[in-house]
């Protein structure tokens, strides 16, 4: 929690979008900018293609 406080006020916000349990995870969701979890959605798809195409090589070894 800590780090995240840190991150929070350097201004630093969250990408990742909050499960729905409750109405104020929507007002949540509501406040994360499309553009840029648009952008994380691209980089973790290009993360998952760089994995599945150098299997071996960008594994943990132990």
């Amino acid at each position: 929690m800590r780090f995240r406080e840190e991150l929070r006020s350097d201004g630093v916000r969250p990408l990742i979008k909050h499960h729905i349990f409750a109405p104020y995870d929507h007002a949540h969701n509501v406040r994360i900018d499309d553009d840029l979890y648009n952008q994380r959605s691209i980089c973790e798809t290009v993360n998952s293609v760089i994995k599945h195409s150098y299997d071996s090589a960008v594994r943990a070894r132990a």
